[in-house]
């Protein structure tokens, strides 16, 4: 949007954009001396960017590779996890996974079945990651499970989370950490 200013303390011409809080902050920056000393630098810009963010974010979606392994769990899980993604940006790491994946990630130390909740299809279970992906951020994962977790309540859906295996809401008691992975408890 150009601003065009006119007469002594820059109002903005064309009054319809001032409609947008974009264009009402641009107003009162060009406005006012005192204004402008308040949203200067950093601030500003900081400011400019959510702004700009927030007129051009939507609700969060499942990409691609995301639907595809969504289509792979079990429909209360589906209906769970498409619950969560409106309020959360998450990503879909894995649902389904045959025998022999399941023996690898178990070879590997990523988990502790020979035979899991994964193997079965529909997957009853599914490791998901908050977007965009930071491993070493385990509060994030923690605050994304409480998310989820809440949202399986709401719906009637009994959920474990990997960092609460005997589901008594605490994490310190776990000896084995599985921030990812959501299952369902049949």
């Amino acid at each position: 949007m150009k601003i065009q200013r006119s007469g002594r303390w820059g109002l903005l011409r064309d009054w319809s954009s001032v409609y947008s809080i974009h264009s009402i902050i641009l107003h009162l920056i060009y406005m006012s001396p005192l204004c402008r000393l308040l949203f200067s630098g950093p601030v500003l810009r900081s400011l400019l960017v959510f702004l700009k963010y927030r007129k051009q974010s939507k609700m969060p979606s499942f990409g691609t590779k995301s639907s595809a392994k969504l289509k792979d769990c079990h429909p209360d899980l589906q209906e769970v996890l498409l619950e969560a993604i409106k309020y959360f940006d998450f990503t879909i790491v894995e649902s389904y996974r045959s025998e022999e994946q399941q023996l690898e990630k178990y070879n590997e130390g990523l988990s502790r079945l020979k035979k899991g909740k994964h193997n079965v299809y529909p997957s009853l279970a599914v490791d998901i990651a908050p977007w965009p992906i930071d491993w070493q951020d385990t509060e994030r994962f923690t605050y994304l499970a409480g998310h989820v977790m809440a949202v399986g309540k709401m719906k009637g859906v009994n959920l474990r989370w990997g960092n609460d295996w005997d589901m008594d809401t605490q994490t310190k008691d776990t000896n084995f950490r599985d921030y990812p992975h959501i299952e369902i408890m049949l």
